[in-house]
Order: C-alpha cells, then sequence, then structure tokens
C-alpha cells in the first residue's frame, strides 16, 4: 500500500466524515467542515492517503491552559484508519506526524482519550501511557 501522510483541508471534509462513520459509526461532515475552517487555534488535521482515497485520519488541538494546566498540552481527539488499511503503518505514521507537528509547535506534554480499547492498546504501543496526573471524571446522574 503506497500511502501519503498530507494535511486535510476543507475538500477532505466528506471523505473525512465517510471514513469516520466506517471506523465508528457517526456521521457527521458539519463537524469535519467546521473543524477544517478552524483558525483560531493550532490544530492539526492529517489525513493518509492511498491512490487517491482517504484512508486513515487524525485529529489533534492545542488546548492552551485548560484543565489546569501551566503549558499548553495536545490532544489526539479522532485517530483512524479504514479497515482494509489497518496492519499496514498507516495509523502510527499519522500519530507520528501528528505529534512530530504537536511538537513544532512547542507542545510537550500530548494526550489521547478513548473508550476503545483497541484503540487503546493502538496508542499504547504508538509510545503512550496512562497520565499519572490526570483523572478522567464522569458526571453521575
Amino acid at each position: 500500500m503506497d500511502v501519503s501522510i498530507r494535511d486535510a483541508d476543507l475538500e477532505d471534509a466528506d471523505s473525512l466524515a465517510a471514513l469516520e462513520k466506517e471506523i465508528g459509526g457517526v456521521f457527521r461532515p458539519e463537524f469535519w467542515l467546521d473543524e477544517l475552517s478552524r483558525s483560531s487555534f493550532p490544530q492539526v488535521c492529517l489525513c493518509a492517503v492511498n491512490r487517491g482515497e482517504v484512508v486513515g485520519l487524525v485529529l489533534g488541538q492545542i488546548r492552551m491552559g485548560e484543565f489546569g494546566f501551566e503549558e499548553d498540552a495536545g490532544w489526539l481527539i479522532n485517530v483512524g484508519v479504514r479497515t482494509d488499511a489497518r496492519g499496514t503503518g498507516t495509523g502510527r505514521r499519522l500519530v507520528d506526524a501528528a505529534v512530530e507537528r504537536l511538537r513544532s509547535f512547542g507542545v510537550r506534554r500530548i494526550y489521547s482519550i478513548s473508550e476503545d480499547e483497541r484503540l487503546l492498546a493502538f496508542m499504547r504501543s504508538a509510545g503512550f501511557e496512562t497520565a499519572r496526573n490526570l483523572q478522567t471524571l464522569q458526571f453521575a446522574n
């Protein structure tokens, strides 16, 4: 598989929404249009392309001074690879490129969060570990 990693742009919104639906069952074209239109804060939105088709994505953001952090923190908030592209190193290349981009903005801490055990295992294999300084709480309504 001859995959290239590049910045996503507005023209990729429909492909990213379709890929997200294939991966997680959620179809949000408006979300992707909104994310790709943002210019108010640095973000990372990369896609993996094979033969003109989007086969993977990663969306990251820099959250400036939020959650009580004294420094900016990077967050990988959406990572996914099309089923037929898994096991080819595409996901790892996307995460590595996103981490490199966030680091180029001066970010030292990079986080991700998920309930999907398969994704968590992948992120661990890509160098992430359980954050010791961050706990997730859920409102018990």
